[in-house]
Parts: C-alpha cells; structure tokens; sequence
C-alpha cells in the first residue's frame, strides 16, 4: 500500500532528511500554501504532544521538500 498523505517529519525520516523544528514548521506552512493554491485537503492527525499536526499530500511534500533542499545548497 502506497502511503498518500503524511506529515512533514514523517515524509523527512522516510527520506533520511535531516530537519530541525523550526525548519519542520516552515516547511509545513509552505506545504500547506500549496495546498490551497492547488486545491489539495491538509487532513490533520493526533500528536504525541497534545495537539493535532497537518499531513500532507507526498506529492506536494516532493515538492516542498526539493525546494527545500536547492534552497540550502545555494
């Protein structure tokens, strides 16, 4: 089974990505703008820490992501 939607730790500990909370949290607001400008659902789930935290579609997490990453090599 494909996994379709996930958070952005998630998505970074599949990939062996290395991201500190801060740079999580910006990552998620860009993610979630996204989100909205192609008309994607941002589902949220329950946190270990009290709360809930967004998951998103991996395709838009890609994208996000590979941004992020040109970004920091610049």
């Amino acid at each position: 089974m494909k996994i379709r939607n996930n958070t952005i730790r998630g998505y970074c500990n599949i990939n062996r990505i290395r991201v500190s909370q801060k740079e999580a949290q910006s990552l998620g607001t860009h993610a979630s703008k996204i989100c909205r400008q192609k008309g994607c659902s941002i589902r949220k789930i329950a946190d270990r820490r009290p709360g809930e935290i967004n998951t998103y579609p991996v395709e838009i997490l890609d994208e996000v992501i590979e941004f992020y990453q040109n970004k920091k090599i610049e």
